[in-house]
């Protein structure tokens, strides 16, 4: 150019320019030469199958790709930072290098004034409680929650709480990854703050179950009552009715009668159950 003058657009939040497509900003004449300057730019590498290498092999194709459209990475200033869905354990990644210069990994990103935080073990948490909606339902603290359930305060545990909380609940497995990421814990999601404060209870599970129980006992009472009822009279009018009791003894000499001369003779009662098979 004759007469060189430097155009950049900066981010800001909100700001239309924030992202802007350049693929098709060309040059019109032949005197005039573009050149796109990519700062404070975030590669986010995401792998799932554990295969880094087509990750590796995206960049590689992005590095060529970017001299090809008079398009410069700012490589000092460019950030990188992975998602491995194929493991949620720490391991080693190679480093990233773009024309010779190693790329700093990091483990946070902003994007319109949000700041997003991805840790190495991804996905602790399975699906049915990652999306944890149903906390917002939640009207006091978590350690609250942790509290009643210790103490088996009926005034704050609901029969919906807590059936709430079982169909919720992790793993016992992932309440135990959880419960190592408690020096974390300011920047991790609803879901897995509330994880990690319930992990400190014992067999909690098997608690939330016997509360569940012990709320919906008289209910379930109330439900099967007729039937409970019905059962305890039949057992009252067997065990009252004479010619029941006559009716034992008659089976009981006829199998002493029949058994003579063995060594079965001479029984003095049988099993109630062979009443089934003369019936």
């Amino acid at each position: 150019m004759s007469h060189p003058q430097h155009w950049s657009p900066q981010r800001f939040v909100l700001s239309p320019l924030h992202s802007l497509y350049t693929y098709d900003c060309v040059a019109t004449s032949s005197s005039t030469n573009i050149i796109k300057f990519a700062d404070d730019t975030s590669m986010v590498g995401l792998i799932s199958n554990n295969k880094e290498t087509v990750y590796l092999e995206e960049i590689e194709n992005l590095e060529t790709w970017c001299p090809g459209n008079n398009l410069l990475l700012n490589v000092s200033k460019t950030k990188e930072l992975i998602v491995d869905f194929s493991t949620k354990q720490e391991r080693n990644y190679q480093p990233l290098i773009i024309n010779g210069t190693p790329v700093e990994r990091v483990d946070s990103f902003q994007y319109l004034g949000w700041v997003g935080y991805i840790r190495q073990q991804v996905n602790i948490l399975s699906s049915k409680m990652g999306k944890s909606i149903f906390l917002g339902s939640f009207r006091i603290p978590y350690g609250e929650i942790r509290d009643a359930v210790l103490e088996v305060d009926e005034e704050k545990l609901s029969e919906a709480l807590i059936q709430n909380l079982i169909k919720n609940l992790p793993e016992q497995k992932e309440l135990s990854s959880l419960a190592e990421l408690k020096s974390e814990y300011e920047e991790l999601c609803e879901s897995e703050q509330f994880g990690i404060v319930m992990s400190s209870v014992k067999l909690l599970r098997p608690r939330l179950n016997g509360i569940l129980f012990k709320l919906t006992f008289e209910e379930q009472v109330n439900n099967i009552r007729p039937d409970i009822m019905n059962v305890t009279f039949a057992c009252e009018e067997v065990k009252k009715s004479e010619g029941f009791c006559k009716f034992l003894e008659l089976v009981l000499l006829v199998g002493n009668y029949m058994n003579a001369g063995t060594r079965n003779a001479q029984t003095f009662g049988f099993n109630i159950s062979f009443l089934c098979k003369i019936a």
